[in-house]
């Protein structure tokens, strides 16, 4: 691709510690969707139409922290939006507030390294 298809997702995606969270103009709508297909997963399990679910989506969101780069990192692993953890957050939420009430979820990070984005929002 050229220069002028590749989009700049955040401010440091200048090549200075941010090359990797570079995307093209399907990689916003991609992510969101990835939240919602997960968040989806979810509430299909606590309901009983599924009993268990597995979301394999792109981009990935296990670095994406509450403030995009979780605890100080400089690099973003490719990373726009944390979609487990929006969904463990739906789970946990109260009812009134459209979460599912639930009193604890688990996530099960399985990738070969920390998933520092997660931790740093649950």
């Amino acid at each position: 691709k050229s220069e002028t298809d590749v989009l700049h997702l955040t401010e440091d995606s200048d090549g200075v510690g941010g090359e990797d969270t570079r995307g093209c103009r399907g990689t916003w709508p991609a992510a969101v969707h990835a939240v919602a297909i997960t968040v989806d997963a979810v509430n299909k399990v606590v309901q009983g139409q599924f009993s268990n679910a597995f979301c394999a989506t792109r981009p990935p969101g296990h670095h994406a922290g509450r403030k995009l780069h979780a605890m100080k990192a400089v690099s973003n692993g490719f990373c726009i939006l944390n979609a487990v953890a929006c969904a463990a957050i739906h789970a946990v939420s109260p009812i009134a507030e459209g979460g599912l009430g639930l009193r604890r979820v688990a996530v099960l990070d399985f990738d070969v390294h920390h998933g520092n984005g997660t931790q740093d929002i649950l």
